[in-house]
């Protein structure tokens, strides 16, 4: 069966967390406050950048160097917070890391500790960097690397909400149609209920009913099936799940094909031609395509928030350099 990795869990029953989306929010919003406060002082501190000795403009520059980075991995873990929150709050699946990712964790952990505490050290005063051996692109580095050490995830949080939407594509492709109005041929889409069970993983053609009696015969082929929507828990694979059950609400996508003989004339739904158009069918409709729309963007804000706070921090480096420089 195709695989969309991340969206195929997205619409599994998941335990929401009002309380706990609640709690990470307010820690967040700490967090959040906490970054604002340091970048409106280190704004403010720009206005004084150019009347400075040359020495004390270059430890100046490196000092708010080190601040903004520091203002950086604060908004950079608000982000984070944030987005596990409204995982936890909308019972939308949680980050799954790699297995490789899952080892080197612990370490990125601790080489974020050790910069912040060095940086921190450093950033309280200005005048520590007066020795003249800490050259503001010395600290610019320990920042971009304290700070691309935690948003070590973007990829995979992009990916995510890549899944998530080519999910939830084909209905934007498709031609909605009633099942009482359906075309002969191309590409449709279609809501209703299932009429007998089906069995999960198996070959089998089902009967999908509308609400004004139409029944149409569904061509389910598990190697040409993308399956997305509320199936129990996320690690019971699926030969061992049960049918679903009759009266299920689904949408199906896929292939309208007239069949008639002398007896009977009729519209069946099966996959397309070639692997890009299976047959997709979103179990427990309603709430598992509401699901991957919501489950996108929360990736894509974690995703654009962490990549967007390191070019933040560059910006600002970039805009210091050119300020030095032109003075």
């Amino acid at each position: 069966m195709p695989s969309l990795g991340y969206a195929t869990e997205v619409g599994f029953e998941r335990e929401r967390s009002i309380a706990g989306g609640i709690v990470g929010l307010f820690f967040a919003l700490g967090f959040g406050l906490a970054a604002h406060g340091m970048i409106v002082e280190l704004l403010g501190d720009l206005l004084y950048l150019d009347h400075r000795a040359e020495d004390m403009r270059r430890a100046h520059w490196a000092w708010m160097t080190c601040n903004i980075a520091l203002a950086t991995l604060l908004s950079a873990t608000a982000v984070s917070i944030v987005a596990r929150s409204l995982r936890g709050a909308l019972g939308l699946p949680p980050l799954t890391r790699s297995r490789a990712n899952m080892i080197l964790w612990p370490l990125r952990i601790a080489g974020v500790c050790v910069l912040w505490i060095v940086l921190w050290s450093r950033g309280l005063s200005e005048y520590a960097f007066l020795d003249g051996q800490s050259s503001p692109l010395a600290v610019f580095g320990l920042g971009l690397a304290m700070c691309t050490l935690f948003s070590f995830d973007v990829p995979q949080l992009f990916a995510n909400a890549i899944a998530a939407l080519r999910a939830r594509a084909p209905m934007l492709r498709a031609r909605f149609a009633t099942l009482d109005e359906l075309p002969r041929v191309g590409r449709v889409h279609v809501h209703g209920r299932l009429v007998a069970p089906y069995a999960l993983g198996t070959r089998a053609d089902v009967r999908v009913a509308g609400r004004g009696g139409e029944q149409v015969l569904i061509e389910l082929d598990p190697e040409h099936l993308v399956l997305v929507g509320e199936l129990g828990e996320a690690d019971v694979p699926l030969a061992s799940r049960g049918p679903i059950p009759a009266g299920t609400e689904v949408r199906v996508i896929g292939e309208a094909v007239g069949h008639s003989d002398a007896y009977r004339s009729e519209v069946r739904i099966r996959a397309g031609q070639g692997a890009a158009q299976p047959l997709h069918l979103y179990v427990g409709a309603a709430t598992s395509t509401r699901r991957l729309l919501l489950a996108a963007t929360v990736e894509l804000f974690a995703s654009v928030g962490l990549a967007g706070c390191v070019l933040g921090m560059t910006g600002f480096f970039c805009y210091l350099w050119l300020r030095v420089a032109m003075h």
